[in-house]
């Protein structure tokens, strides 16, 4: 007969997509599953015929088979939907002004770049240090030492010379009063830009903001533009 609990079991621990496949599977093994117990009972021993709890445990653990792979494939269609919601929804973004947890942004056309970094606690010494995208340190500037939030406008014009458009990171550098380096993970940062289009790949949404990616989940805080503002 099939083993209906092992496929039993692989539908219960399987994903959605294990169960997408399970399920076109389903019908092929229901048809060979009545196939062998009919059989099976035509050539069943008059003598010694099957046993009643048998015959019903198997109709039972595949029907339970049945139900679990229908509940999953109802699962994987709530997944769909909400992914589809939430790429659609996304596209309001476009146009705001929002903060995301990041720290890459985007220098283009010269324009300064608002970003923000948390000290878990009091720095004994550090740097707000600028990478490019080859992971290069192209500037180091002065960190505020105190605990808390703090906010930086990143002029390229203070970054140096060789500063050109493309896409950038920063990252805080220092040492507590105990001259004991803060871990990175302590440290937040995030940056404020436009959205300026959105694109869904992979069930992955992700917002351009300045030209620089961020997923939609790190986005903290939307301002609606000045002119909306003022209505």
């Amino acid at each position: 007969m099939i083993d209906i609990d092992s496929l039993n079991a692989a539908a219960q621990n399987g994903n959605v997509s294990s169960a997408a496949k399970a399920e076109k599977s389903l019908a092929k093994d229901f048809d060979n599953f009545l196939t062998l117990l009919t059989a099976q009972l035509q050539n069943q021993d008059p003598l010694s015929p099957m046993d009643n709890n048998e015959f019903t445990n198997q109709i039972v653990s595949f029907t339970q088979l049945e139900q679990t792979i229908g509940q999953n494939k109802n699962l994987e269609n709530l997944v769909s939907l909400h992914q589809s919601n939430q790429a659609s929804n996304a596209i309001g973004y476009i146009g705001k002004q929002v903060e995301a947890t990041t720290n890459l942004f985007q220098i283009k056309d010269s324009q300064p770049v608002d970003v923000a970094y948390f000290m878990p606690e009091m720095a004994k010494a550090g740097t707000l240090q600028i990478f490019n995208q080859r992971d290069q340190l192209v500037a180091s500037l002065t960190l505020n030492k105190e605990a808390g939030w703090h906010k930086q406008k990143l002029d390229p014009k203070d970054l140096g010379e060789n500063i050109e458009d493309g896409t950038y990171s920063f990252r805080v550098t220092a040492v507590n009063l105990d001259e004991v380096p803060i871990e990175q993970q302590d440290i937040a940062y995030q940056v404020k830009g436009l959205v300026t289009s959105v694109e869904y790949a992979d069930a992955q949404t992700t917002l351009s903001m300045n030209g620089a990616p961020v997923a939609l989940e790190k986005v903290v805080r939307v301002n609606m533009p000045k002119n909306e503002n003022q209505n």
